[in-house]
């Protein structure tokens, strides 16, 4: 690479070469950040190359990418025969990574081709190209066999199926959590509102109104729900980030968004204010109750 020097003898400077044809990055949706993309007047020469971000950030150091030379390989005497004429957006090959460093020639300078794999847009259906995807293919060479057909949604989906699966695992646990709180809440609201089932009947014999103790009863469970939305919610809002990193970049509706973690804020005090109030109701029936059976002539006998 032209103007950089390892910082070390032994560094590794591996990178993704990957041969590509005219409108590769524009069917993958890979954006040109700077420079331009292949055409079909790059042929065998001159010899260029189009570098992704994570190239430029590491063998640029901040210099313009775009007329810098490289060469493939390693010589005694090189020949730096390469010219960067783009710089592309990043792309890795499953979520788990970060990208790599990875540059991009055409594939009429793929001196020793040995296989090709063709990405097909559309703006219809992908499930139903094949049989068009076939045909051109025949039209063009019966003899090349085509095989591993699959809308790229799929793998996709494939990569990132671990990550999936403790979403959904996370998700059950994070309901069973919502009712275990829930419980919890309706627990310590009983066992309080039990300890003052005197008082309520006090208060009620002086005048209170059944909504009033209702009230009372829902706001002491309301201060014990938002108490667990607040710590809930911080560390929901700090694990957005990196579950954003995970989601697939172009299925952007199934990232984490904040209306989940609200969602859930809302479902927590939701289950609070229920329990509260299944609370206050068994204290208003034990204390009516209390009211008839103390109002309740003795019997007399004969």
């Amino acid at each position: 690479m032209e103007g950089y020097r390892p910082s070390k003898p032994e560094e590794n400077l591996d990178v993704s070469r990957i041969a590509v044809t005219p409108g590769f990055f524009a069917a993958l949706g890979i954006p040109v950040r700077a420079g331009r993309e292949f055409s079909e007047r790059d042929g065998a020469a001159p010899k260029v190359v189009v570098v992704n971000e994570a190239f430029a950030k590491r063998y640029c150091r901040g210099r313009n990418p775009l007329g810098l030379h490289l060469m493939f390989g390693a010589d005694s005497h090189p020949v730096l025969d390469r010219e960067i004429v783009g710089v592309a957006g990043d792309s890795r090959p499953n979520s788990r990574e970060p990208a790599r460093e990875a540059l991009y020639y055409p594939f009429t300078q793929w001196e020793e081709p040995d296989r090709l794999m063709f990405y097909v847009r559309s703006a219809g259906d992908a499930g139903g190209l094949g049989p068009s995807i076939r045909a051109a293919a025949r039209s063009a060479d019966v003899n090349v066999p085509l095989y591993d057909m699959h809308p790229i949604t799929l793998r996709i989906e494939d990569s990132i199926y671990v990550e999936r699966l403790l979403a959904m695992l996370s998700v059950a646990f994070g309901a069973l959590a919502t009712l275990l709180a829930a419980l919890g809440i309706y627990g310590i609201v009983a066992f309080t509102v039990a300890r003052r089932t005197a008082e309520i009947g006090l208060r009620m014999a002086l005048g209170a109104q059944p909504g009033d103790m209702l009230r009372m009863v829902v706001l002491e469970a309301a201060r014990l729900a938002l108490a667990g939305i607040a710590v809930g919610s911080a560390a929901a809002l700090a694990l957005t980030k990196p579950a954003c990193a995970i989601a697939t970049v172009r299925r952007a509706s199934r990232r984490p968004r904040h209306s989940h973690v609200r969602s859930g804020a809302v479902g927590l005090g939701g289950a609070g204010r229920s329990a509260g109030a299944g609370a206050a109701r068994r204290a208003y029936r034990s204390v009516v109750g209390a009211e008839v059976r103390v109002g309740k002539p003795p019997a007399t006998s004969h």
